[in-house]
């Protein structure tokens, strides 16, 4: 911490990344001209500024037409409150260091260059981060400033996108008290007395430029710290006071009153300073900032206050003698009266605005003007671009929410370029009053600054991977980027650090196993990174998140494939190699026959080694977000915002990998049985999807449906049960068969007409048809093993896992021999009643066995009980032992099962 009177404009070079000022008055043409200047490396600028002021320095056509800058390469954001916003401080940040400054100047040249103000300054590194407390105290400020509407919100997120440049400033700090005070929640003036602690003060000294009508902050700050005295410092003929209230407060106060006249080294400075300093014995507290001896300073917080800052300091005796040693005192103490002071109204400029502030987040993007009114406008203002009224506009007011209306207005030509060139704006409303003067915000300008996210240029292809081998890499590490998908994603956050993915320790993948305890999870939730997948839906916005590209993607690239496939087009190619090559070069630009040959072998090569070394690693990003979501904290913490857009993209991902042929298709389809598993549930667990509130369904349903997830999970299972049918993967066939049946007994699984057609056109069958499909699920959803037969024999009989085997035998039937399965029974404690005899055949009927088994025979080997089964001739048959006659079985009366209910809606959907 360090505190000095001149440490602006100094400040802002340097290699930052981001700057945010705060302040009350703001010279914007010296900003522009003088400090721009040095920010040309900052691609984060942003400057927050009361509103009232701000309006009425842009309500003078002089001022306003010289500005070319604002809401383009900087952002300005009023600061709307019932008093002033009053807080002044200058923050820069980059990936690992921070500077802040807090204290009294305004952004002018006087603010940021005279004598007469005082800035006290604080660093974080990595390697010394005693001073965090402070920066995530302002950024708790600006947080709160965005929660409760005092800024708007483009300017909210923008500073939002900000922080993403300085992921420390969402650590959690170890220091209990934070050097820096705002006046949001508590009275400055409370919080001053709880440092003091109710120690005796031996001397109180006092400087503010301006002072309340009645001196009721100088009065409330005596009675409560009772100093035996007070050493008061004003300015001659500057310091705004009623000298006869100051002198009855004096009067009253009981100590001993020391008043000094100061000045600075430069005639005609104002010391625009405010400091009050408590000094005891051997210790000393200061209160230094922007707060001026006034009761909207210091005795009131918000919303009835001012907004104000300061630096609430403790030290020794002599910690704060900084704040007057380079000031001139007069020798003597003076008399109030000899001092030509009087009272100035406000330190607010209380003249009339120009204008209505009616205008909220008015907004650029050709060849649309947007924002919204904050009152019902009749019928359409006229606009007024610079200096002239735009003829050539097209309005569109929205209907009235909550007593304001949206409004778009498509401009001509010769408007768009005035607002191009940054003309300033204001509307005629039809009573004949005008709005104030605005700046729109160049949302497409802006949007380059606000970027703390490295270049993501290939998401649009991330639904489909229609990329260069090579560049499939790089996609995968922006989607890292983007996506939280588990603890790890979350300390990326924390940390700063970009994805890295090991190429051959698959233990890696989890990398250290952090404490979620050591994690602000306050400030984390209003990281971009999570913010976007509360905002995502903004997705046709000039600035969309990063997450809503993904999810565009995947519902656009969904659609032009249906659409493509059913005009007779070809889907995507597997591999992208001719593309590839097309794209680089091609033969004929070598004219050695050799060389071309030897180019394309070593192209296909390199492009092999990409494909399989990205291959490995989006099976181990899917296998991170498979585990982030067994996570019971992580899931608890996110919520289903983040869980279910997660769900959303790796299920997209997974079946665009197997059918690109771009990652081993069995380790892929494991992996969505664990996504399904999680989401729709497993056995006699409920998914994910049923533990939401009712309104977290619906939304979650429509969500599914806008990005077509019904469709590609039918897709993925008839993608699946065709790569196991061919591996003969009978284990896989059954785990498949399993989650299809699942899906299709949850109550919550409401495919479309329109989603089962889809698939038909996506999936892999013969016949693009809803019949041929549903067909093709009955198929898997049937799908029956001697396993499962053996399972309801044992099960049925109550035999011991694994004690029933088949042996192929030959009877009669009719004039043939026939060979036919034998189920033998060798737990020789298993029953084989008539009884269970019953059972076996219901449970086998249940199983579908009759689409697979016409004849069975089922024997315990110890009692050489039997049961034989026609199921063609419908003749059934329970025999004690061979030697006794049959007794005739009832034909056994097939159970329904739950998961068929589902296979004929859908059977219904497809007719």
């Amino acid at each position: 911490m360090e505190a000095r009177r001149l440490v602006i404009p100094d400040m802002f070079t340097g290699s930052w990344d981001a700057a945010l000022v705060s302040t009350y008055g703001a010279d914007l043409h010296f900003f522009e001209r003088d400090l721009l200047r040095q920010m040309g490396r900052i691609g984060n600028r942003v400057v927050l500024a009361d509103c009232a002021q701000i309006n009425r320095s842009l309500s003078r056509g002089s001022q306003s037409r010289q500005l070319r800058q604002v809401n383009r390469t900087y952002l300005l954001a009023p600061v709307r409150i019932a008093q002033a916003a009053h807080v002044k401080f200058i923050m820069m940040l980059s990936l690992d260091r921070g500077l802040l400054a807090i204290g009294s100047g305004n952004l002018s040249m006087n603010g940021y260059a005279s004598r007469g103000e005082v800035f006290t300054t604080y660093h974080y590194s990595v390697e010394d981060e005693k001073y965090l407390a402070a920066f995530l105290t302002v950024k708790d400020y600006l947080d709160e400033l965005g929660a409760n509407g005092s800024i708007d919100a483009v300017a909210r997120d923008h500073i939002l996108h900000t922080w993403t440049v300085a992921p420390w400033i969402f650590k959690s700090s170890d220091s209990t008290q934070s050097p820096i005070r705002h006046n949001l929640k508590a009275t400055l003036l409370d919080q001053f007395l709880a440092r003091v602690d109710g120690r005796e003060i031996d001397e109180l000294v006092v400087h503010a430029p301006f002072y309340d009508r009645e001196c009721s902050a100088l009065e409330q700050l005596l009675s409560a710290t009772k100093p035996r005295k007070l050493q008061l410092l004003v300015q001659e003929r500057l310091t705004s006071v009623d000298v006869s209230k100051l002198e009855g407060v004096l009067t009253r106060s009981g100590a001993e009153v020391e008043l000094r006249s100061i000045s600075a080294a430069e005639s005609g400075v104002l010391i625009h300073a405010k400091f009050i300093v408590a000094r005891g014995l051997d210790w000393a507290v200061c209160l230094q900032g922007s707060p001026n001896m006034s009761t909207v300073a210091l005795l009131l917080h918000q919303p009835q206050s001012n907004l104000e800052m300061a630096n609430l300091l403790e030290g020794d005796h002599d910690a704060f003698d900084y704040l007057i040693s380079d000031l001139i005192f007069s020798v003597d103490r003076v008399d109030l009266k000899s001092m030509d002071l009087h009272l100035i109204e406000s330190e607010n400029d209380e003249n009339a605005l120009s204008g209505e502030d009616i205008v909220r987040e008015l907004s650029w993007t050709a060849p649309i003007l947007s924002g919204r009114f904050t009152t019902i406008i009749s019928q359409p203002p006229v606009v007024i671009v610079g200096e002239d009224v735009a003829t050539d506009v097209e309005w569109r007011l929205a209907e009235p929410v909550e007593g304001g209306m949206s409004f778009e207005i498509a401009v001509g030509e010769r408007t768009a370029d005035a607002i191009g060139r940054n003309s300033a704006i204001k509307f005629g409303l039809a009573d004949g009053l005008f709005t104030i003067t605005i700046f729109p915000y160049h949302r497409r300008a802006l949007a380059g600054l606000a970027s703390g996210q490295s270049s993501l240029d290939l998401l649009v292809h991330a639904a489909d991977f229609d990329i260069e081998d090579e560049e499939l890499e790089r996609l995968l590490h922006q989607l890292d980027e983007v996506l939280v998908i588990d603890n790890r994603s979350i300390w990326r956050i924390v940390e700063g650090k970009s994805g890295s993915f090991p190429d051959e320790d698959e233990n890696e993948i989890d990398g250290p196993h952090y404490d979620y305890a050591d994690i602000d999870w306050t400030a984390i939730l209003t990281h971009p990174k999570l913010v976007q997948y509360r905002n995502w839906v903004a997705g046709e916005s000039a600035n969309p998140t990063a997450l809503a590209i993904i999810l565009n993607s995947i519902a656009q690239k969904f659609r032009e494939d249906v659409e493509r496939k059913r005009d007779g087009g070809v889907s995507i190619a597997t591999t992208g190699l001719a593309d590839w090559w097309n794209s680089e070069t091609s033969t004929d630009a070598i004219e050695d026959e050799q060389e071309a040959e030897t180019a394309v072998t070593v192209r296909t090569q390199r492009s092999a080694v990409a494909r399989s070394r990205a291959q490995r690693k989006y099976l181990r990003f899917i296998r991170r977000f498979v585990r982030g979501i067994s996570d019971p904290i992580f899931l608890s913490r996110v919520g289903p915002s983040v869980v279910v857009p997660g769900y959303i993209v790796f299920n997209n991902i997974c079946w665009r990998l197997i059918e690109q042929e771009l990652a081993d298709p069995l380790a892929v389809i494991e992996l969505q049985e664990d996504l399904w598993d999680f989401f729709w549930g497993s056995g006699e667990n409920g998914g994910y999807l049923e533990v939401l509130s009712v309104d977290e369904q619906i939304a979650v349903l429509d969500l599914l449906d806008r990005h077509h997830a019904e469709a590609v999970l039918i897709c993925s299972f008839i993608e699946g049960y065709e790569i196991l049918r061919r591996a003969n993967d009978l284990k896989g066939l059954c785990r498949l068969r399993e989650r299809l049946r699942r899906v299709l007994t949850n109550p919550l699984w409401q495919p479309s007409r329109v989603s089962l057609e889809d698939a038909a056109t996506m999936a892999w069958v013969e016949e693009r048809t809803s019949a041929a499909l549903v067909d093709e699920l009955r198929a898997l959803a049937n799908f029956t093993t001697n396993d499962d037969r053996f399972r309801a024999i044992e099960e049925a009989v109550g035999a011991k896992s694994g004690s029933v085997f088949t042996e192929l035998v030959t009877v009669r039937r009719g004039s043939r021999n026939v060979a036919i399965p034998q189920f033998v029974i060798y737990d020789p404690d298993a029953v084989l009643s008539q009884e269970s005899a019953a059972r076996i055949l219901e449970m086998l009927s249940s199983l579908d066995a009759t689409t697979q088994l016409e004849y069975v025979r089922i024997k315990h080997e110890t009692t050489k009980a039997a049961v034989i089964a026609d199921f063609e001739a419908k003749t059934f048959f329970y025999a004690l032992a061979s030697s006794e006659d049959p007794v005739e079985l009832d034909e056994p009366l097939r159970r329904p099962l739950s998961w068929e209910k589902g296979l004929e809606d859908l059977r219904i959907l497809a007719s």
